[in-house]
């Protein structure tokens, strides 16, 4: 994960370094590193925005001139999506902030508590969204290189010396010249199990691991390797129980 682009805005200097130390220190506790400009109010933070992009934005509510959800409702109103957390002794305007859809919201009064489960949630999130943006990128001789995102795949389907690829948005299947031993040394650790010589899947598009076959999400049954199914329901178990934990 890059360097993370924090701003943190309030009007009230004691906070502003307060906030801004807890955040960078909740990051740093969770392997992250984070750049955190300050801002005093939300003037001097959107022109900041018009030349630097932000990850993540510690607002105020309780601002002069501007406040935090109005702030909020002009970036959103732009089509300008940054991640919101509120920082606020307002509780009351906790509802009146969801129309900003924030992602979250720390209360002053808990606040060394609530910034490091938002920031720990906020990261849980941006690690999602890289793995998603995974590729998988194989050569294809004189057409080059083919990049597949590596989410899209449901499952890899050996035929002979061509591998066929179904993914989820498209109704026609991707032949790639590729052996299947090449492919699955390419996506062994993004979450893909060989359930047969002739079948590697996404463990994500699994429902039901039988004795002799998988049952997918999409109603697709596929041959499960009878010798080997003991280790692969396993190792689904373990996936399933990693993303679990992830979201908790």
């Amino acid at each position: 994960m890059d360097i993370l682009k924090v701003a943190v805005c309030d009007d009230d200097d004691c906070a502003l370094d307060g906030i801004a130390g807890a955040a960078e220190a909740a990051f740093r506790r969770h392997g992250a590193q984070a750049a955190i400009e300050r801002f005093h109010s939300m003037r001097q933070l959107n022109e900041r925005m018009k030349e630097q992009r932000f990850d993540l934005l510690l607002l105020d509510i309780d601002m002069p001139k501007v406040d935090g959800i109005r702030f909020g409702l002009y970036l959103r109103e732009n089509k300008d999506r940054t991640e919101i957390v509120y920082v606020s002794n307002r509780e009351d305007r906790v509802f009146e902030s969801f129309q900003v859809h924030p992602f979250g919201f720390v209360r002053k009064s808990h606040f060394l508590k609530d910034i490091g489960a938002v920031i720990e949630a906020f990261l849980a999130a941006q690690r999602a969204e890289d793995k998603e943006g995974e590729q998988l990128l194989v050569p294809q001789g004189k057409s080059g290189i083919v990049s597949i995102p590596i989410h899209s795949i449901i499952y890899i389907e050996g035929s002979g010396k061509q591998q066929l690829v179904h993914l989820d948005d498209r109704k026609d299947v991707l032949a790639l010249r590729s052996s299947m031993e090449n492919l699955e040394s390419k996506v062994a650790d993004k979450g893909f199990l060989r359930i047969h010589k002739g079948y590697l899947v996404n463990y994500r598009w699994i429902s039901v691991i039988a004795r002799t076959q998988a049952e997918l999400t999409n109603g697709e049954v596929l041959p499960l390797s009878r010798s080997n199914a003991a280790r692969i329901r396993e190792e689904y178990l373990r996936l399933s129980q990693a993303d679990r934990s992830t979201l908790l």
